[in-house]
């Protein structure tokens, strides 16, 4: 059974899936990331503790240790299905990590872009807009408002 193992970086989290955990050790594990995430094993520095994040220098990174014995198995660790491992490396920041794909699932669930968004209020506005007996209740609206600033008084349909 297959175990997914969260990597939080200063560049987000993902996600890296071990096929064989029961005798994965670091160095697999950091194998995988390389694999999967593209940082290189030589720049890598993995630990339990989320202040490694922090770490900016590479004097800072060796201080945190917990996973640095590379032919430790991973379960020895305390890492299990879901744990979060913090990962980090130098030049953080310059990698892309890439979003999940946004695909259409039908009219229920659809994920929505801002422009879909700006499209459905402009065809509310203007269904709302044209209920109202074509727009005439809005004209009357804006000429009660001009009145009332010229100090004028509304008498029937006329001024």
């Amino acid at each position: 059974m297959a175990m997914m193992i969260r990597i939080r970086s200063r560049d987000g989290l993902e996600r890296v899936t071990i096929e064989n955990p029961n005798n994965a050790t670091i160095a697999d594990l950091k194998a995988l990331i390389e694999n999967q995430l593209g940082v290189p094993i030589s720049i890598q520095a993995l630990s339990k503790d989320q202040n490694l994040l922090l770490a900016r220098t590479l004097d800072e990174r060796i201080r945190f240790s917990d996973m640095a014995n590379s032919q430790a198995l991973v379960s020895w660790l305390g890492v299990s299905h879901g744990s979060v491992v913090f990962l980090g490396y130098e030049g953080e920041g310059e990698r892309f990590v890439a979003g999940p794909e946004v695909t259409p699932a039908g009219s229920f669930g659809r994920k929505m872009t801002v422009d879909d968004l700006i499209k459905r209020d402009c065809v509310n506005e203007s269904l709302s807009f044209a209920a109202k007996g074509g727009g005439f209740r809005y004209e009357e609206d804006l000429m009660e408002a001009i009145a009332v600033g010229l100090g004028k008084l509304k008498i029937g349909a006329k001024f």
